[in-house]
């Protein structure tokens, strides 16, 4: 994760700079400049992780106004998207999400546009009265499956601005990584299964044979 996430879980200070050691690391660890990936050398199997996906709040009423930040797998394309679940059908397992764009395709992203209009959007859906009074800054709505979506880990739910960039807590990189995690182990009553490719960005990487010891700080 990077120094913005780490403040966001509280396990470093909120405040001062980014320390010389962890500059170190993303200089001599990472497989790019450009990534938070490590170099498959330091790899630690994803089963002993201790991070947990940020559910949806289940306490919603169905039909009512709350829009949740979250993000979709969509099964049919295995593509993720971003953006705020505004009204939730739990009995009929879907929601309407608005759709956000990350300022910049960078991993360590943490601003999103609001969607102008793209091959999701469903015109009808922003015509009802509750989206059309309380979500002037967006304008791409679309039909999500809740079972297919995890709430996006962030303090900022709320959107004033009206068509301005919104920066939310946590980065693309590490929302997406919880969410991969959990939508890859979806209850048994779920349908889809990931692509090919989608897995082989997740697969584990089988420590050399030469490790004997593993430690953690």
């Amino acid at each position: 994760m990077n120094w913005p996430d780490l403040r966001y879980l509280g396990i470093v200070g909120r405040k001062g700079r980014i320390p010389n050691w962890f500059i170190f690391i993303n200089n001599n660890f990472l497989s790019s400049s450009s990534s938070t990936l490590l170099l498959s050398s330091y790899f630690i199997n994803s089963s002993f992780t201790l991070a947990s996906p940020c559910l949806l709040d289940h306490t919603v009423k169905d039909y009512s106004f709350y829009p949740q930040w979250a993000i979709n797998l969509d099964s049919a394309t295995q593509t993720l998207s971003v953006g705020r679940v505004c009204i939730t059908y739990k009995k009929q397992n879907s929601a309407i999400m608005s759709h956000w764009l990350p300022v910049s395709p960078s991993a360590d992203e943490r601003s999103y546009n609001p969607c102008p209009g793209c091959a999701l959007n469903i015109p009808a859906l922003s015509k009802k009265s509750a989206i059309k009074q309380r979500c002037n800054s967006e304008k791409c709505f679309f039909n999500i499956t809740l079972s297919e979506t995890v709430g996006y880990p962030t303090r900022n739910a709320k959107v004033f601005a009206a068509y301005l960039p919104i920066t939310l807590s946590t980065s693309w990189s590490y929302a997406t990584s919880l969410a991969l995690v959990h939508l890859m182990n979806p209850p048994s009553t779920a349908s889809f299964t990931l692509s090919p490719s989608v897995k082989d960005n997740l697969d584990d990487d089988v420590l050399p044979s030469s490790v004997q010891s593993l430690y953690t700080d």
